[in-house]
């Protein structure tokens, strides 16, 4: 497996100076040997550089796939499908990602999801723990002691609440909004329009959604609840209802691919036509020599 060295961010180096409190998360962080979760082999320091050691993934972000615009409904929830495994797993242990968002979703070539970032999240969450959210009152201030991308972020995150699996699943919700519209449904010109939109929520997206499906639609305003206790309380639930949708949503003719069983059977049937095409003209040959 190969491997790549990320350095950590500005907002989180201020807390590698109590890398010691962080062990029994790095510990945790490396037990997360889950297919859809960027394998971490080691956080430490260099010298006076920290960083990150985490297996290298070749393809492109969901980020870099968006600028396309919108997928379609059926790629949007395989990929949501497996998001929501990878956050099923980090939830199993008690880890709360805290800033699910494209940039941090990584796309392979051949379509498997790989989920970025859980380090990183770890020690900006404890880092934050540290800092008070009203030094000066500002909002600015409020939202830089907050670990996360505000448009993807859940109400209580905002409020600066206490996290638990249902706020991941609620910027997955976001994403899978983003996904199948094209739009994130919080998008502002700035903070305030951000977190405006938020505390309205499901109703942005319900705006957006209005041309999907009926099951897909519901899916993401269940997950876009205000309130965490009407949203999914669990990935394993989410993921039952996606792959319920998921059954639902017929393949183009042009893009399935022949079944093995489907093409021998097409073999035999054509090996058969051919012995009946050869015996019948045997027959006819023989029936012609006769009159002759």
């Amino acid at each position: 497996m190969r491997r790549g060295i990320v350095s950590a961010t500005a907002s989180a180096k201020a807390g590698w100076a109590r890398l010691g409190r962080f062990r029994n998360e790095a510990r945790t962080l490396s037990a997360l040997n889950h297919p859809h979760i960027v394998t971490i082999f080691e956080i430490g320091r260099a010298e006076t550089t920290p960083f990150i050691a985490m297996e290298l993934v070749e393809g492109e972000t969901l980020r870099t796939r968006l600028r396309a615009g919108r997928l379609l409904l059926r790629d949007a929830i395989d990929i949501a499908v497996q998001v929501a495994r990878a956050l099923g797993a980090a939830h199993e242990k008690g880890i709360v990602h805290r800033d699910i968002k494209s940039e941090n979703v990584m796309i392979r070539r051949d379509g498997y999801v790989k989920v970025l970032d859980f380090g990183l999240a770890i020690l900006r969450a404890r880092e934050h723990e540290t800092q008070s959210m009203l030094t000066d009152g500002s909002l600015e201030t409020v939202m830089a002691a907050v670990a996360g991308t505000p448009a993807y972020m859940s109400p209580e995150q905002i409020d600066g609440r206490a996290l638990d699996a249902r706020s991941d699943l609620f910027s997955l919700g976001v994403l899978l909004c983003e996904m199948t519209t094209g739009t994130n449904p919080f998008a502002g010109s700035g903070v305030v329009d951000i977190i405006s939109a938020i505390q309205h929520t499901p109703d942005p997206a319900a705006r957006l959604t209005a041309d999907l499906t009926h099951d897909a639609r519901a899916i993401i305003l269940k997950l876009l609840q205000r309130d965490p206790a009407n949203r999914y309380q669990a990935s394993s639930e989410l993921v039952t209802d996606l792959r319920r949708v998921l059954g639902t949503i017929e393949v183009p003719a042009r893009a399935r691919a022949p079944s093995l069983g489907r093409i021998r059977g097409v073999a035999i049937a054509a090996g058969l036509a051919l012995l009946a095409a050869a015996g019948t003209a045997a027959v006819l040959y023989r029936g012609s020599e006769r009159r002759d």
